[in-house]
């Protein structure tokens, strides 16, 4: 009798284990692989899966790809992917220069954290919704649309200026070479 509800709850477990549905399983990193070479094929010659934003001496760049039903979808998630990514660039340009602003002597107020939560709010209610970008399409039963968001140093710093009230800040975001 002791033995009876041991035995019992073994016999359940294995009817339940012998009852579990088997499934193939898939390498992730075969699909990941599979997905880099479909982009790499039909991604146009200025995107790369590797870079999502960037900035050269004149312009900021935020890249982005995806993929919807249609044109519509696809250009509407890329597009707004792209913006998240420039305007993290712009964040990572403006890091760079409170920084090199902090390091100075008498600067004090670059520092602080309420500078520094003032320009990460500046950044993100910058009104970067009017700007050009470059879409291009693939279309195999999917769409892919690829997209690439530019906005220059001096209007970046004019939106940042209509957000943060920092005539000096500004001036060397417009002005610093940080590398």
């Amino acid at each position: 009798m002791r033995f009876t509800a041991p035995l019992f709850v073994t016999a359940a477990l294995l009817f339940f284990v012998s009852c579990a549905a088997t499934e193939s399983t898939t390498d992730p990193d075969e699909t990941e692989t599979a997905e880099t070479e479909h982009v790499e094929r039909v991604a146009p010659d200025w995107f790369d899966s590797g870079v999502n934003s960037v900035m050269d001496n004149a312009e900021f760049h935020g890249f982005s790809h995806a993929i919807g039903t249609d044109r519509a979808e696809a250009s509407g998630l890329s597009r707004q992917m792209a913006l998240t990514n420039l305007r993290f660039e712009i964040d990572r340009y403006a890091e760079r220069v409170r920084s090199h602003l902090e390091g100075e002597a008498g600067s004090d107020p670059y520092a602080t954290s309420r500078f520094i939560i003032s320009l990460r709010n500046a950044i993100q209610d910058m009104d970067l919704s009017g700007l050009d970008d470059q879409t291009e399409f693939h279309d195999d039963g999917a769409v892919d649309s690829f997209t690439r968001v530019m906005i220059s140093l001096d209007e970046a710093a004019d939106k940042l200026a209509a957000k943060l009230d920092d005539r000096r800040f500004i001036d060397a975001f417009k002005n610093l070479a940080v590398e």
